[in-house]
């Protein structure tokens, strides 16, 4: 972490700036330390990474073990969250995508043409000078392109996936990133020049209630994107829906075999025979190109890396809802948004831009 990025944090508890103890430093980059506010909370940072989440004396035990003698407050025992089955699915999701984007780290390709897509009509020029937050970055594949684009970026990720992004954008200046929880941003409201959140509201317990969240941090003026899921398709979800009833039930390391199976017939035996057979005009001319999914074109630009980990996700994470345009558009419109525009990328999203009056 880079001291000058502490004037963006704030306490998601009490909402005051959060101070600063540094244990490890490299490079002027803080490794290990502490931050604190006035109210009594303590967020570890390890790796470089501040982790601002309530649970974080539970999943950073070894670092609270290594420094107790160092830190002099006790740290404040946050309300225990009721046992509710909303809490289950974020912890579900939370560590479903902690091991998908640790497992599939790599940046195989470089998003570019991927990133452009869903945030149509945007162009690369939007970014130059700007500040924008990139919430839910996952392993970092579009705040790559935000920050290569101009942006200075500050990504927010529940889970560790938000390490699989530090590796990925370790490059890059002006990239800082963060654990920590969409519903409660420790930033101060109304930061951001623009925020977006691309395949990330949909695995929310409660999606519009994250995307409401995400539109207090928008600067006056600012805008907003995201991207979601389409309910299109209702035979195909309905097989799949059907099918996650079991696979988001299995051991993750099970269900990864079961992905790679499922992952290697799909694109060895049908995506890149028919690409082959695409690019000879074959299919062009016999008329069968009409019949072929669209999903087989869209996943012979990538390789298989990118099959394989679609196919976990699709499989993996606890929840998934489904949009269709005039229900996002609702989202904007109560939002209080203007000059709003939503449309669909081919049969599988749902694309949305408005900016705050």
């Amino acid at each position: 972490m880079d001291k000058d990025f502490l004037q963006f944090l704030f306490c998601p508890e009490c909402r005051k700036a959060l101070e600063l103890e540094v244990f490890q430093e490299k490079n002027g980059r803080v490794q290990e330390g502490l931050l604190y506010c006035s109210c009594g909370a303590l967020f570890p940072i390890t790796g470089s990474i501040p982790r601002i989440v309530k649970d974080n004396l539970k999943l950073y035990k070894e670092f609270w073990q290594k420094y107790k003698g160092k830190i002099k407050k006790p740290a404040l025992s946050f309300k225990e969250e009721e046992v509710s089955r909303e809490t289950k699915l974020k912890k579900r999701t939370q560590s479903s995508f902690g091991y998908q984007w640790r497992t599939f780290y790599e940046m195989s390709c470089d998003f570019k043409e991927n990133f452009l897509n869903y945030i149509y009509p945007i162009e690369p020029e939007f970014f130059k000078g700007k500040i924008g937050l990139d919430a839910g970055c996952g392993f970092g594949r579009h705040i790559y392109n935000a920050a290569k684009f101009g942006a200075k970026m500050v990504g927010i990720d529940y889970s560790r996936a938000i390490e699989s992004s530090y590796q990925n954008t370790a490059t890059l200046k002006d990239v800082h990133l963060i654990q920590g929880d969409i519903y409660q941003p420790p930033f101060a409201k109304e930061s951001f020049d623009f925020v977006y959140s691309i395949g990330v509201l949909h695995h929310l317990p409660q999606p519009e209630m994250g995307f409401r969240s995400l539109v207090e941090y928008v600067k006056p003026k600012g805008s907003i994107f995201i991207w979601v899921y389409s309910d299109q398709r209702k035979f195909t979800l309905r097989l799949v829906e059907m099918t996650r009833k079991v696979t988001t039930r299995l051991p993750l390391g099970i269900l990864k075999v079961i992905c790679y199976i499922a992952a290697f017939l799909d694109y060895y035996f049908f995506i890149r025979p028919l690409a082959f057979l695409k690019k000879s005009k074959l299919l062009k001319k016999t008329g069968l190109e009409k019949l072929i999914f669209p999903r087989i074109w869209l996943y012979s630009k990538y390789p298989f890396q990118v099959n394989f980990a679609d196919w976990f996700d699709r499989l993996s994470a606890p929840i998934r809802f489904y949009y269709n345009e005039k229900e996002i558009s609702e989202w904007f419109t109560q939002a209080g948004l203007k000059n709003i525009k939503v449309s669909s990328t081919d049969y599988y999203g749902i694309r949305a831009y408005g900016e705050k009056a």
